[in-house]
């Protein structure tokens, strides 16, 4: 299993810890699942309005799979799909 994830906060010089109007705090996260099956999700968590505190944040993803089956009347392939939203406080 694959699994990638990445934080993108980059402050400008002297605004380190003050907070930016309009501005999202976002986590970037993935998996890959190979084998006889395979699976890939994608998705980002964004803070509202950061996600260094204390406050609302919604976690997206979306997911793809296939799966390679054979039967009495040949081969098949499955696919998959998934999709969720959640919206939360931490």
């Amino acid at each position: 299993m694959f699994c990638c994830c990445g934080y993108f906060d980059t402050p400008r010089a002297g605004e380190l810890d003050t907070p930016r109007a309009g501005e999202l705090d976002t986590l970037l996260f993935s998996s890959l699942d190979a084998g006889a099956t395979t699976f890939l999700t994608a998705g980002a968590k964004i803070g509202l309005p950061t996600l260094k505190g204390d406050g609302a944040v919604a976690l997206m993803s979306l997911g793809l799979g296939r799966q390679r089956e054979r039967g009495p009347d040949g081969r098949h392939e499955r696919y998959t799909a998934l999709g969720a939203i959640t919206v939360g406080y931490q």
